[in-house]
């Protein structure tokens, strides 16, 4: 290894015809033993995400949540998971929220509120699909019996307004 001309990197010698210097498993931002001298971030929450354009390779990065803060952080990135994942691993350490009951309670009634609303929005989803499925099937089978596309429609909507009419009107 030889001193890097950026401080705090690490470069190795590489046996090249033009004696280039090259990076070892990436820059590394600091020496190691100055990292685990370090305390550890603190966090609610960490996890590896992948981005990665085409024709290139994955690159890895820790999206994290320090304690005490609303905005997620996206850092500690590198193409090489191994190093991504030695950060995860020495540089971050989950820790829960000292929560109040009521507030846990107050979370929790939120999260019920959102699980309910998504409920509900499936089921009108569901209501709304099926319409359109039956839409299509009785087209289709209008269409096999000898009647154009727009024939068919016209006959079907006619035939089941008081069905289809009212999801919609409920918006």
């Amino acid at each position: 290894m030889i001193n890097s001309p950026i401080e705090g990197f690490i470069f190795v010698h590489c046996p090249s015809v033009d004696g280039r210097f090259i990076r070892a498993n990436e820059i590394l931002k600091f020496k190691e033993e100055e990292n685990m001298s370090k305390e550890k971030i603190k966090v609610t929450s960490a996890e590896i995400i992948v981005t990665c354009k085409p024709k290139k390779n994955p690159y890895y990065e820790i999206k994290y949540l320090e304690v005490g803060k609303d905005e997620y952080i996206i850092g500690y990135g590198s193409y090489d998971l191994g190093i991504v994942n030695n950060w995860y691993n020495n540089y971050f350490e989950i820790v829960t929220e000292e929560l109040t009951p009521a507030e846990r309670i107050r979370r929790l009634e939120e999260k019920k509120a959102t699980l309910e609303l998504q409920i509900k929005n499936q089921e009108k989803y569901n209501k709304i699909r099926k319409i359109g499925d039956d839409f299509a099937l009785a087209v289709k089978a209008l269409q096999d019996s000898g009647f154009s596309r727009d024939e068919a429609m016209q006959i079907f909507i006619v035939s089941n307004a008081s069905i289809m009419i009212p999801p919609f009107s409920k918006r």
